[in-house]
């Protein structure tokens, strides 16, 4: 769809920016991954797969500056859908995503080779990505009494927003089983401390749509959840914030 190939576009301008600094680095790290490097502006992007490679090995770095230039909604909006265009399209040549949610015992081979299995792992460890970069407030999460603060906090991390995006208003939202935690935890040490607030993102009750967007100001942003590509607070995140 246009929707589809925009976000690519964008994502594919974006790995340009952060892998590996660009230039000869950047180049040097395509190789080693397996992953292409970005098409030039006048072609289409890349497949959503190798978008993924990329996108996977330069989230961490790129995170923290989207977010300093207030543009991380559309990151993590963007990032989202790419995971959602990968699954359905592993899902249509017949894959069984939740069967191969495995411990890592694949080498680096099964990713280079684009194989069902190394693209499952790539998605994992996005995920994986998205959670460390914030691993500083998921702690503070972990540790915040309940109450609208800590929804706030939680409604505004990359993880949470790209678990409770959908397409659409009124599309339900669709929880992408590559970010299932027990496979997360089991692959992934850094995150098994933080389980009990990686959790909350599943509580539909902190997250009731409102009438704000985040966006329309910046004291909104934090309390941004995902609905439609468009971010809502809720109203006790928004009273938290004003």
């Amino acid at each position: 769809s246009i929707l589809d190939l925009a976000c690519l576009g964008r994502l594919e301008a974006l790995c340009l920016r952060f892998d590996s600094g660009g230039g000869v680095g950047g180049a040097v790290a395509a190789a080693a991954s397996g992953c292409k490097r970005p098409a030039p502006p006048d072609q289409p992007p890349a497949a959503a797969e190798d978008i993924l490679c990329r996108l996977a090995d330069c989230m961490g770095s790129a995170m923290p500056l989207v977010r300093g230039e207030g543009a991380e909604g559309q990151l993590f909006s963007d990032a989202a859908r790419l995971v959602s265009m990968v699954e359905r399209r592993l899902e249509e040549r017949g894959v069984d995503i939740e069967a191969s949610l495995q411990p890592h015992s694949h080498g680096t081979a099964d990713v280079i080779e684009g194989t069902p299995a190394g693209v499952i792992s790539t998605l994992q460890l996005l995920w994986e990505k998205v959670v460390s970069a914030e691993k500083t407030s998921w702690q503070q999460v972990l540790g915040a009494h309940e109450g609208s603060e800590r929804d706030t906090l939680l409604a505004s991390l990359g993880f949470c927003r790209m678990m409770r995006w959908r397409e659409g208003g009124s599309t339900p939202i669709r929880r992408p089983l590559s970010a299932r935690l027990e496979p997360l935890c089991e692959r992934f040490a850094v995150l098994r401390p933080l389980a009990p607030a990686l959790r909350l993102v599943h509580d539909d009750s902190l997250f009731v749509a409102g009438s704000a967007v985040a966006g329309d100001c910046p004291s909104c942003s934090a309390a941004a959840t995902s609905t439609g590509g468009r971010w809502h607070a809720s109203p006790a995140a928004m009273a938290a914030v004003r």
